[in-house]
This record gives structure tokens, C-alpha cells and sequence, in this order.
């Protein structure tokens, strides 16, 4: 467990992983911010993430990434990984809460347990496999990038703004 009661979980600026667990759950909270001016690199399997009052949380993983919880309150979340992002467990229960949310894979997002959200902006980019997000409030602005892949966002209420970037089949 790694843990910022008063100040910023920080990257020091290499681009090698900063934290590695095969396998394992990375547990990390924080109260002004995790990655935020530079992603913290991981490789492991899990992640739980709690940023308390300012500040953005920001993760980039080198290959498939399950989400426990992250929540970022009204701050931005940012989540690149270089195999998918899927809920840790097939359930409704909301698995990211954040203002503005974006999430890379480069195999999926959603695709083997969907993930719910809670965001105002959503930013999904996907290279492969599906996308499938269930998203509990109103949406201000959706951005959807996909290259080979089928998606299913399911909104409780209204999308004021949708914009789609490049869809390749």
C-alpha cells in the first residue's frame, strides 16, 4: 500500500516501470494527486486508487489492467494500458468516479467484465477488442476512438456532447 496523506504521489521522470507486482494489487492513495504531472508506469494486475482533494490520478500499465476502485471525486482520471482495461469483477457496482475520464488499451476496455463510471467527460480509445462501458449519471461530452473493435456504452440519462475520432473496421 502506498499512501499521501498531505501531499502528491509523484513519478520521478524515467520512463522505466515504477512499480511492478506481477499478478499483485497496486493500493494507492493520495491527496493531491497520483501521476499527475508524469504517470506513474506499473505492471500489475489490480488497482485500487483514491485521490481525496486535488489533483488527477494518472496510471500508464504495460499490459492488461483489472480496476478495483478509482476515484478521483471531481478531478481527472487518466488510464493508458498496453492490453485492456476491464472491471475486476462482473458486477454493478461503479468501479471509476472521476469529472473527466480517459481511458487507452490497446486490447479492450470493458470487453470481459464491463466497467461502470461515473464521469461528466468520457475519452475511450481502443486498438482491439470491444468497448463496453456503463456509465450511471449524464454524460457533458463523449469521445469515442475505436480501430477493430464494437462498442456499447450504456448512459442512465443524456450525452450533451458526442464527438467520434477514427473507426477503422
Amino acid at each position: 500500500k502506498i499512501t499521501s496523506t498531505s501531499g502528491a504521489i509523484a513519478e520521478n521522470g524515467d520512463v522505466g516501470v515504477d512499480i511492478s507486482a506481477v499478478n499483485g494489487l497496486l493500493n494507492i492513495s493520495a491527496s493531491t494527486g497520483i501521476g499527475t504531472s508524469d504517470a506513474i508506469e506499473t505492471t500489475v494486475s489490480y488497482v485500487n486508487a483514491v485521490n481525496s482533494t486535488s489533483g488527477s490520478i494518472a496510471i500508464v500499465e504495460t499490459d492488461d489492467l483489472l480496476i478495483n476502485s478509482i476515484n478521483a471525486g471531481g478531478n481527472s482520471v487518466t488510464i493508458i494500458a498496453g492490453g485492456a482495461i476491464n472491471d475486476h469483477a462482473v458486477d454493478t457496482i461503479v468501479d471509476i468516479t472521476a469529472n473527466n475520464l480517459s481511458l487507452t488499451a490497446g486490447t479492450g476496455i470493458g470487453n470481459t467484465a464491463v466497467l461502470e463510471t461515473t464521469a461528466a467527460t468520457l475519452t475511450l480509445d481502443n486498438s482491439a477488442n470491444n468497448i463496453a462501458i456503463d456509465e450511471t449519471d449524464s454524460l457533458t461530452s463523449i469521445t469515442l476512438t475505436l480501430r477493430d473493435a464494437d462498442i456499447d456504452v450504456d448512459i442512465d440519462f443524456n450525452i450533451t456532447n458526442c464527438s467520434f475520432g477514427q473507426f477503422n473496421s
